[in-house]
């Protein structure tokens, strides 16, 4: 049986309701706000993997320090890549998954830009 493994690369540009470079920095005012949501963000993802009959779900921590999402609040199925500073950096954990997702930033179709943005080029 193989197992059916996706890769997230999450950074908080691009994240709803991120629209601030307070919530960009460790001393910034809104940044505890910023990883509330990007813990959320990854919670429901990985949910909806997991109940399409994906096995693992793969989160590279990919913003600033790259320890924004917390350990104890992933579901068990979440590996979870963190720390600063890896080789691969935004797509460390990425081989061998079979669903690989690099960007939380919806940049195509929009008629004005995110106030906050940047992109990773796919594997």
């Amino acid at each position: 049986m193989t197992v059916r493994r996706a890769f997230i690369s999450l950074d908080l540009e691009g994240l709803p309701h991120v629209v601030s470079r307070e919530h960009l920095f460790v001393k910034g005012s809104l940044y505890a706000e910023a990883r509330k949501i990007a813990t959320e963000v990854v919670k429901v993802v990985a949910e909806t993997l997991h109940e399409n009959r994906v096995d693992e779900v793969i989160v590279t921590d990919s913003h600033g320090p790259m320890v924004n999402i917390p350990v104890d609040e992933m579901p068990g199925y979440v590996k979870l890549v963190r720390g600063f500073q890896r080789q691969r950096s935004m797509v460390a954990g990425a081989r061998g998954a079979t669903l690989q997702s690099l960007s939380t930033t919806p940049r195509l179709g929009l008629e004005k830009p995110p106030l906050i943005t940047h992109t990773v080029e796919p594997l």
